[in-house]
């Protein structure tokens, strides 16, 4: 099917989705929430605009037969809507389950570490296979390995570094521990969600969720996500002692751009050894030559003699980076990786970060550079005092 077809198809689901639920709220707020359009980042950042991610140690991991995971707010507000519908349809008074079933859930909290791994390492190793295929401009040690990727970032407009590919679509709405699923289907896919919608009862689902702090995902309506400023919710965060929203980032999540610093290191320096490991040497020509003591030209070189030479391609590891690379020198690193990433960027706006950033290296407030690189690019920018 053709795209702008494709586009057209969604764009009018949307428009129709969007309806039903507002018809559903009899004039109230519509129970729904759009993490494809309207709130992407939704659960991924925090109320200071910040990118973070929950702490999986924090997790409860009892949800469903095969025990996934939630935060533990949302685990009970989910058991306590499970129960509630469960006991409606034990006593007749919803039919329901002829869509959910039990409600049981089949997906969870989703780790976003391995899957980001396994992604960057696919970008890693197909960088590493063009360069091992080179015979010119051999890269023989660490530095001028990190230049050639950074290069290589700037040819293409896919993210990299951790938090630029958690602020995509290609991270699950499933890694914020907000989000469960009572179906595993192809939310890409308009046509299985006719059937949630038409449904009589549909609109006692959404009552439901609403009631125990939850809102149904637009795009999927078999999954529920945790409303964080909803009252029934923050009933259920207050058994945690999480009086506010602030409250709840501030306890149970981590700054994004903490384990991007990390992630990176050990991404660069494992794909540089493979590459190293691989390689191993390279060869380097020198010529001699004789100039025409009447050089006009450069037909006029006489090459005497060419000399190969075997180079072997340098040893590296994580030890090694930490003698070469000290705090600021891997802010700076991670910010020439980020810049690369970017296909534009509004060179005034960048200039005005770029000063504030090199500003809070100079005085060695690494916290606060790193903030800083994280909200310009993956964030929202803190705004300017008047």
């Amino acid at each position: 099917m053709p795209s702008q077809h494709l586009y057209a198809g969604r764009k009018y689901y949307r428009w129709r989705a969007k309806h039903i639920f507002i018809e559903l709220a009899q004039g109230g707020a519509p129970n729904y929430i759009d993490m494809w359009g309207e709130s992407p980042l939704y659960g991924k950042m925090g109320p200071d605009g910040t990118l973070a991610l929950p702490q999986e140690k924090f997790m409860n991991y009892s949800l469903g037969a095969n025990r996934l995971g939630a935060l533990p707010w949302v685990y009970e507000g989910i058991t306590d809507f499970q129960s509630y519908l469960n006991r409606g349809i034990y006593h007749g008074r919803t039919a329901l389950n002829e869509l959910f079933g039990s409600f049981g859930v089949v997906q969870g909290y989703k780790s976003p570490y391995l899957e980001y791994m396994q992604y960057a390492l696919t970008i890693l190793t197909g960088f590493n296979k063009r360069l091992g295929a080179r015979t010119k401009k051999i890269v023989f040690n660490f530095a001028d390995y990190v230049k050639e990727f950074t290069a290589h970032l700037a040819l293409g407009n896919v993210p990299f570094t951790f938090a630029s590919y958690y602020a995509s679509p290609r991270a699950s709405a499933f890694s914020t521990g907000l989000v469960v699923s009572f179906a595993d289907m192809n939310a890409n896919n308009d046509f299985y969600k006719g059937e949630y919608f038409e449904n009589p009862e549909f609109g006692k689902y959404v009552q439901s969720a609403a009631n125990f702090g939850f809102r149904v995902d637009l795009n999927a309506p078999w999954r529920l996500v945790a409303d964080l400023k909803s009252a029934p919710m923050a009933k259920y965060m207050l058994r945690h002692n999480i009086p506010d929203l602030n409250a709840s980032f501030q306890r149970f999540y981590r700054l994004a751009i903490d384990y991007e610093i990390s992630a990176t290191t050990a991404l660069l320096v494992t794909a540089y050894e493979a590459y190293q490991e691989t390689r191993q040497y390279g060869v380097t020509q020198d010529y001699c030559i004789k100039p025409n003591t009447f050089f006009k030209s450069a037909s006029d070189i006489e090459v005497v003699k060419s000399i190969s030479q075997q180079v072997f391609i340098e040893e590296y590891s994580t030890h090694q980076f930490l003698e070469d690379y000290d705090p600021p020198q891997t802010l700076i690193l991670l910010e020439s990786l980020k810049h690369a990433e970017r296909e534009k960027l509004h060179l005034p706006t960048y200039k005005a970060f770029k000063r504030q950033f090199m500003r809070h290296i100079k005085r060695r407030n690494f916290q606060s550079a790193a903030i800083s690189l994280t909200r310009f690019y993956n964030g929202i920018p803190p705004k300017k005092k008047k």
